[in-house]
């Protein structure tokens, strides 16, 4: 929860470091300019009506952008300057992390001391641990692509956000996408899930009354002041799988509690291949949806002239989501269950050596990104996910086995 509440602010941080640099050297955002700059300096933009265009909209004084490749190495050079500023969150956040740490580390349980006070932990037969450490090795090797696809969102998704999204929403999708409001819709929905709870104090029921009528007022004040068109940035759709994991995450623990009360809860192995077939399902998604669109190599550097809906793409990140949920947090306790009691460190340390594997490998989307047709290249993945997850199933015996 801790680690996808800091990922749900992350994108509006950043965005918002940028944008006030450029808007306190004279500039407004918009995703489409950089590479049209960028081609405009290089003397390959041939039809300059369209940068002419955004240049004048991006530029806060409302005067008409007489020298175009003035312009454009100014909001080259003002653009990436801000994006440095953005990485500083990061930086900075890293700071706060670390001096929490040392503030409170001694308080913190001491794992080695605690296995060596411990008589319990029981050294198993090396037969026994073999055939548990070439189990997870299977699995490992199979989350490997689930990882490559997954975080295809930090990559090849948020390129089809800015180039295939609609820049433009109206004032309810926008809510979505502005954070403040977006923070009072959450204040509203906690406040409603405070109420109705069954057990629950009074003064608990009075603190969601009262959160329900503040998120109430701050939603009105701030859907009163969107326009009918809003500017979206295509880095925010980032926040939107981290707000569904914890949103979502009671969910799918209380599914997983409703199957084992009726003793037809799934094994943690086949938890896993149902992640992967859900995974599997979001690219279809994407799939569905760039069937028709022009593909990114055929583009030149332009802007895309067709865009479709930013509910695809939120609607993607909510089955990828359940796709993870259904995943990550089931391979760990896979590994928890399965590694021998001398091997449980290096074990959780080999499930995050196959997540940095994945990452590693996620150059794989924009290879296909640009040089396939979208749909081909959402397909890739859909290949993978279902490949894996073949995979999975075909040695389910062997991996429940070892869980027992």
């Amino acid at each position: 929860m801790g680690i996808n509440i800091g990922a749900f602010f992350a994108p509006s941080a950043a965005s918002g470091v940028r944008s006030w640099w450029l808007h306190s050297h004279g500039f407004n955002y918009d995703p489409d300019l950089p590479a049209l700059c960028h081609r405009m300096m290089g003397g390959t933009l041939t039809d300059t009506s369209k940068l002419q265009d955004l240049a004048n909209k991006a530029t806060m004084s409302g005067t008409p952008v007489t020298d175009l490749t003035a312009f454009a190495q100014n909001y080259v050079e003002v653009f990436s300057t801000g994006y440095n500023y953005a990485f500083g969150v990061a930086a900075i956040a890293m700071v706060i992390s670390l001096v929490i740490y040392m503030i409170f580390k001694n308080i913190l349980p001491d794992r080695k001391a605690m296995v060596q006070k411990d008589s319990s932990i029981i050294k198993m037969p090396w037969e026994q641990e073999k055939k548990r450490l070439i189990a997870l090795g299977l699995v490992f090797f199979v989350v490997i692509f689930f990882w490559m696809s997954f975080h295809q969102n930090g990559l090849t998704l948020t390129l089809f956000a800015r180039d295939y999204t609609d820049k433009q929403v109206g004032p309810f999708t926008y809510i979505f996408f502005y954070l403040p409001a977006f923070l009072s819709l959450i204040g509203i929905i906690f406040g409603i899930m405070m109420i109705t709870k069954k057990v629950i104090k009074p003064i608990m029921r009075a603190v969601g009354g009262a959160l329900i009528l503040a998120g109430g007022g701050l939603l009105y004040y701030f859907y009163s002041t969107f326009t009918v068109e809003n500017t979206i940035s295509p880095e925010i759709f980032q926040q939107f799988n981290p707000i569904m994991i914890v949103f979502l995450t009671p969910v799918v623990v209380a599914l997983f509690a409703f199957l084992r009360k009726r003793d037809i809860e799934p094994s943690t192995p086949r938890k896993i291949g149902i992640g992967m077939l859900l995974a599997a399902a979001g690219f279809m998604l994407m799939m569905f949806t760039s069937y028709s669109l022009i593909s990114p190599a055929d583009l030149h550097g332009e802007p895309a002239p067709d865009r479709v809906s930013p509910y695809w793409l939120i609607s993607t990140y909510l089955v990828l989501t359940f796709a993870e949920l259904f995943l990550s947090p089931m391979g760990l306790s896979f590994v928890s269950k399965v590694a021998p009691p001398r091997f449980q460190g290096l074990m959780q340390g080999g499930w995050l050596a196959a997540t940095a594997v994945g990452n590693s490998l996620l150059f794989v989307g924009t290879f296909v990104y640009s040089r396939l047709e979208l749909w081909q290249a959402w397909m890739v993945f859909v290949v993978c996910c279902l490949l894996s997850a073949a995979f999975i199933f075909s040695i389910m015996k062997r991996l429940e086995a070892a869980t027992k």
